[in-house]
């Protein structure tokens, strides 16, 4: 099965995106990929991708964009001390901008589409 991108790179930037081109593409898939598992694989197969969406993946890409890495989420100078940001916090975050943006037909795994 091939990929089939949620969000062109025109649209992206037209939405505010921040990111340059060169790490777009694979930005917008990390992206896609989180997207796809908050909505259970349920965009997969739309044949129209709702404006709601592309504004989520845009803001998922510059969050992604923005923790590449390590993250420092607080220190200390009394004697040099750092607390690095999880994964999961990042995780949290993108899932809520999904919960944000989207119908709760795509979020909820107790909604059926059929």
């Amino acid at each position: 099965m091939s990929f089939k991108a949620y969000l062109t790179f025109d649209e992206y930037k037209e939405l505010g995106g921040q990111v340059d081109l060169s790490a777009f593409p694979l930005l917008e898939r990390k992206a896609q990929r989180k997207l796809d598992s908050y909505t259970y694989d349920r965009l997969k197969e739309a044949e129209v991708i709702i404006d709601e969406v592309k504004e989520a993946l845009t803001t998922m890409i510059d969050m992604l964009a923005e923790e590449d890495g390590d993250v420092v989420k607080s220190f200390s100078n009394g004697k040099v001390s750092f607390t690095y940001a999880d994964k999961k916090t990042l995780d949290e975050r993108l899932h809520y901008v999904v919960l944000e943006h989207l119908p709760i037909s795509l979020t909820s795994g107790v909604v059926s589409c059929e």
